[in-house]
């Protein structure tokens, strides 16, 4: 099992590294943020082709016919899908940082960015549930869907901004959380009553995001505000005029309630 998984990561990283060089895109947000100019918004997006490059790179050379009996092992999982997540959070990191410390400076804080670790217990049961089926094919569509991966790094990018948020707030400042929405495929009434800017701290729940979800949070401080104008938005504004039964369940329509609340 060590030798098939040590070319198995070589031909999943080589996969990963040619996807991610030949998107245009990785490049122009790359690009943004060694220039400063480029937002959490943008850190969102760039964590989100990662996230499509591995799944990309995981389903080129990963199959039933590759794998021992058919099946993906827990070990094999953590030998070829544990280092990758790390290199794809050690990408999204390096994003983050050039992000934020354009908002420290743009801002005139004199405080150091703060970047999220390598959240083990996520990568441990996203890999747990990639080996958890007895066949490989059962549990593919896990990669075949780009929205999982892209979840796991925007997650990073959220936790970013609550960890800097928090330091900047118990420094004296006041920042806000904002939460964003972007319509996918279809509309969202979980989603749209969520969006809105919120005073930190907030609760956690203003940065949950479904499978596949399109938002992405922001957030504020000083004066400083950063661009987050590059996609479909749906402000607050409209948000209100939204109707208490669309589509909601009865806990969800009392979580929002509290985060109207928090809103005031």
């Amino acid at each position: 099992m060590a030798d098939i998984s040590q070319e198995l990561l070589s031909e999943i990283r080589k996969t990963f590294e040619t996807e991610l060089k030949k998107d245009r895109r990785f490049h122009v947000l790359l690009k943004r943020a060694r220039d400063g100019t480029g937002s959490y918004v943008h850190a969102n997006s760039y964590a989100r082709l990662i996230g499509r490059a591995l799944s990309k790179a995981i389903k080129a050379n990963v199959s039933a016919g590759v794998l021992p009996q058919g099946r993906l092992y827990l070990e094999l999982a953590q030998q070829i899908i544990t280092p990758m997540l790390k290199e794809g959070h050690g990408l999204t990191t390096e994003y983050i940082k050039l992000v934020q410390d354009s908002i420290n400076k743009e801002a005139k804080i004199g405080l150091a960015s703060q970047i999220p670790e390598f959240n083990i217990d996520r990568a441990a049961g996203f890999v747990k549930k990639a080996s958890a089926a007895e066949s490989y094919d059962d549990v593919k569509w896990i990669f075949e869907d780009d929205a999982y991966l892209q979840n796991f790094f925007e997650a990073e990018v959220d936790e970013a901004i609550q960890q800097n948020a928090d330091v900047q707030w118990r420094a004296g400042s006041s920042p806000k959380i904002i939460r964003i929405y972007h319509e996918g495929t279809k509309y969202c009434p979980w989603c749209a009553q969520l969006a809105g800017t919120y005073d930190y701290p907030c609760d956690r729940i203003v940065y949950a995001k479904h499978r596949d979800c399109h938002c992405t949070v922001d957030y504020q401080v000083g004066k400083f505000r950063q661009d987050a104008h590059t996609k479909k938005i749906v402000y607050r504004g409209d948000i209100e005029k939204i109707s208490t039964d669309s589509g909601l369940s009865e806990k969800e329509q009392q979580l929002l309630a509290r985060m109207r609340l928090s809103r005031r």
